[in-house]
This record gives C-alpha cells, structure tokens and sequence, in this order.
C-alpha cells in the first residue's frame, strides 16, 4: 500500500520520464532491460507501475536509462536525470554496451571498458578500467562479482566469470571461472545452468 501510494506521489516525474524512453532511439534497449530488470524486482504486475517502481526505487536502473538515453540523445539524458537523479557512485563510460546489462547493487563501481557485449552481469564495487595499454573487453553473457577488479587492455571471454575480488590483468577465455590475486583459473563453466 505504501509502495503504490509512493509510486503515485511521483507520477508527476515518472510519465514525463516514460514519455522520454519511449520516443528515444534507445527504446528498444531500455524496455528490454526493462523486462530483465523486472525480472529481478517485480512489485507490480502493470508494466507502467513496474517501470515506476524502477525509476523510483532502482538507482542503478536509472544510471542505465540515462547512459541508454545519452548514448542517443543528450538533451533527452539531461531532463531525464533531472527528474531522477543517478546514483552518483555508479560510474559508466563505456562506448558500446549490448543489450540487456544488469548491475546488482552498483555502489562503488566504475565501468570503463571498451566495449561490453549482451546480457551481462555486474556486481558492487567492481573497476573495469583502463590503462595505457587500453580498455578491457566484456564478452557477451559475463558475469563479474563483487570487488573485481579488470584492468588494461584485456579481453574477458563469453560465458566467462570473474569471481569476487579478483584482479584481471591478462585475458580470460569464453566459458571459464577466475578468481584471485592475480587472478587465475579455477574451472570451466557450465554452460547448461
């Protein structure tokens, strides 16, 4: 009750910044993540009061909306972070990111790669960050936990994890879990799960 009566109190936000993704280049994106996100968060069973509740609730669904939003259109990334201010400890720089990212709990994170490719998962406090040999690259399907660190001009291979706290400096390849530091390979993924 509480939740639907807060969701009301800020429809004065919410349709204006729903009216902005849906007339964006970036709609596509943005309402995929949508349904991935909600998959994760589900309060409501109407997408429009889902949506609400991401944007009222979510920070880091909004950090994503607004980079979407800016990657297209700075006009439309700037009233939409007006109305719903970013989480300011969630960082991404990132020139090329696929579709449908995920960022569970986003305090504390940078990511700064080159490129990130499809349905990626991101936890806390995880630096993705450059150095003069380059950006790393995220394959598709990467999952990357908590307090990693991937710096350099790596490549992070699809289907590969990188485990809590581990620290990147050289390549991983598709399918595999590391962890450590430095880190190193602990086993093969399955890839059935």
């Amino acid at each position: 009750m509480m939740l639907s009566i807060m969701i009301i109190l800020n429809m004065w936000r919410i349709i204006p910044a729903y009216c902005i993704c849906v007339f964006s280049k970036s709609h596509e994106y943005i309402f995929e993540e949508f349904l991935r996100w909600s998959g994760y968060y589900r309060k409501y069973n109407n997408n429009f009061m889902q949506f609400g509740y991401l944007l009222v609730r979510i920070k880091e669904f909004r950090n994503l909306v607004a980079y979407r939003l800016g990657s297209s259109n700075r006009l439309q990334e700037g009233i939409f972070t007006l109305l719903f201010r970013p989480l300011d400890t969630l960082y991404i720089n990132t020139k090329n990111i696929g579709r449908n990212l995920f960022i569970h709990h986003g305090f504390s994170t940078i990511i700064s790669a080159e490129s990130i490719g499809d349905n990626c998962w991101i936890n806390q406090q995880v630096t993705i960050g450059n150095k003069p040999s380059g950006s790393p690259k995220i394959g598709s399907n990467v999952k990357i936990c908590a307090g990693a660190i991937i710096v350099g001009g790596v490549s992070i291979g699809d289907y590969a994890i990188v485990g809590a706290g581990a620290v990147v400096t050289k390549d991983i390849p598709g399918g595999e879990v590391w962890a450590g530091n430095p880190a190193h390979f602990i086993k093969k993924c399955n890839l059935s799960e």
